[in-house]
């Protein structure tokens, strides 16, 4: 890739805390692409994530519609080849929300704190395979969101 970044702020405001992470990576120049040949053609080599995608609704080239998106739906060449994606994204990575009650609400030094974060919340990108920072959509997963709503005592 050409670049990375990552970028993180928390403000603070009276008692509640917001936190926000963004992860980044960016190429250029066809430096930063990767196979996304299962996405793009059902009969791909090895190809075993054809149950996981809407294969009859994605726009495959006929005589009537030319583009050069994707192949024909029964389109099995020769000789395999890749079909090569941009992998630039900015990813949503972490993001949390939190109140912290008074000192001496539930006890004389206790500190209670509400909070919920969320993980991985959304990924701004042009791959059409699960995960860009995965190299190929043959071996990738979705990259799990996860969500998590707390209570902290400390006594």
């Amino acid at each position: 890739p050409n670049y990375s970044f990552s970028i993180s702020n928390s403000v603070n405001f009276k008692n509640i805390t917001f936190y926000m992470l963004v992860n980044s990576i960016q190429g250029g120049n066809h430096s930063y692409v990767g196979d996304n040949s299962a996405t793009r053609n059902a009969n791909a080599p090895f190809t075993s994530f054809t149950d996981r995608f809407n294969i009859q609704d994605i726009p495959y080239w006929t005589p009537t519609r030319s583009s050069n998106e994707y192949p024909r739906i029964n389109y099995n060449p020769t000789l395999p080849h890749f079909i090569l994606e941009d992998r630039s994204f900015v990813r949503i990575q972490d993001i949390s929300l939190s109140y912290t009650f008074n000192k001496g609400l539930v006890g004389t030094n206790n500190n209670l704190r509400l909070y919920a974060s969320a993980k991985n919340l959304h990924t701004f990108t042009k791959w059409t395979g699960y995960d860009p920072e995965n190299r190929t959509s043959l071996t990738g997963f979705p990259l799990m969101k996860s969500y998590t709503i707390g209570l902290d005592l400390k006594f």
